[in-house]
Formats: C-alpha cells, structure tokens, sequence
C-alpha cells in the first residue's frame, strides 16, 4: 500500500513539474512575442522588422492560453502587413477563433474577429461579432474604438443613430490625450482615414495622422 502511495506520489509529482515547466516556458515565449509587437506598434515601419521564428501554439495544450493565442495572432498580424503578405488571413483568423473558444467572454479576440470579417466584405459576421465585443466590454476603449471605424468604413450602409454614436465617440476619445494615441492608430491604418479625419478637422481636433504631412 505504502509502495503504491509513493509511486502514484511520484508520478504526480512529475507531472506537476512537466506542467510548470511547460507552463513557464509558455508564458516566456509569449512575453518575448508580446514584447516584439509592442517595439512593432511602436515602429510601424517595414524596416524595424525583424522575423522571429514563430511556433504555431499547440491549441490542444493545457498551457496555451486564450491571451497566449491573441498575442500570437496579433504579432502574425504586423508580420503579414509589414511583409504585405496576404497568405496567413485564414491561419490568423483560426489563433484568434481559437482564443475565443478558450474565452468566449473576450471582448478583445471579438474585435479582431469583426475587423478581419470587415476586411473579408463580410458585414453580417463582423457586426455579430461586434455586438460581443460590446456585450462582454462595451466600457473598454477597444471596443469603442472598433465600433468607430467599423462605422465609418460602412458609412453608406449604417444607421443615422449609429453615425451620431460613431461620431460622438470618435470626438469624445480623440479630444481626450488619454485615448489619442489609440485614435490615431487606427486612423492611420483605416480605409475610412479620409473620413475620419474629415470629420475631425470640421470639428477643429488636431490629431497626428490627419495633419497634410501624412
């Protein structure tokens, strides 16, 4: 009896340090992933990049995690724009399917998923999945930010009470220094720029992407 107690002790026990170790070096490799889209955010040119070879996450994994995916899919992102690679759309799409699997209540994974959807033409998928970034984060700056240019991308086809909230927080967010930085990113890579800076320069808001040198 004393036997087998030791043995099935020993087994956990090994199995407790494979899962900590696993876990570990899981959350280290992300973090350096993290830390490398931050410098991306931070550069946004083609020229700062440098490829990190990246594993494909195993999704089957105990130790991946919704955020571990999400950071995957993002940093995949910033590879596939700066190298204008259109290949990995549907590889990208699957990591951030696959974070919302994990995390259903998400409402970040959500937003990515709604602007690949609007990128894709496809409305009906990118408004549902809007309307859950909302549901489970409709406080959070993402989620507002989203619905933003998801509306004045789709200027022609949205409502007039969904063109005068759109409008209401795109004033509210890029008059406030807080949330600038976060505006003016997604101006500047949105097919609505135009738009959206039309609309802040008649309401007399300076924000870096819409002034003429860029």
């Amino acid at each position: 009896m004393t036997k087998s107690f030791n043995v099935l002790f020993l087994l956990i026990s090994i199995v407790t340090l494979f899962g900590g170790i696993s876990y570990l070096t899981q959350s280290i490799y992300t973090g350096a992933v993290h830390h490398r889209l931050e410098s991306l955010m931070v550069a946004d040119r083609s020229s700062e990049l440098k490829e990190l070879s990246l594993l494909h996450p195993n999704h089957s994994s105990m130790f991946v995690t919704a955020h571990d995916l999400y950071i995957f899919a993002k940093y995949r992102q910033w590879q596939a724009f700066l190298s204008h690679s259109l290949n990995e759309s549907a590889d990208i799409e699957g990591l951030y399917q696959q974070s919302a699997i994990l995390r259903p209540t998400w409402s970040e994974t959500h937003v990515e998923l709604s602007k690949i959807a609007m990128t894709q033409g496809e409305w009906e998928k990118a408004e549902k999945h809007l309307q859950l970034a909302q549901q489970f984060g409709l406080q959070k700056n993402s989620t507002s930010i989203a619905v933003i240019e998801q509306t004045y991308i789709n200027w022609q086809r949205a409502e007039v009470k969904e063109k005068l909230n759109a409008t209401q927080l795109l004033l509210s967010l890029a008059a406030n220094k807080r949330y600038l930085a976060d505006v003016d990113h997604m101006i500047r890579f949105s097919p609505a720029k135009v738009r959206l800076c039309n609309m802040l320069t008649f309401n007399r808001i300076d924000i870096p992407t819409c002034q003429p040198s860029n």
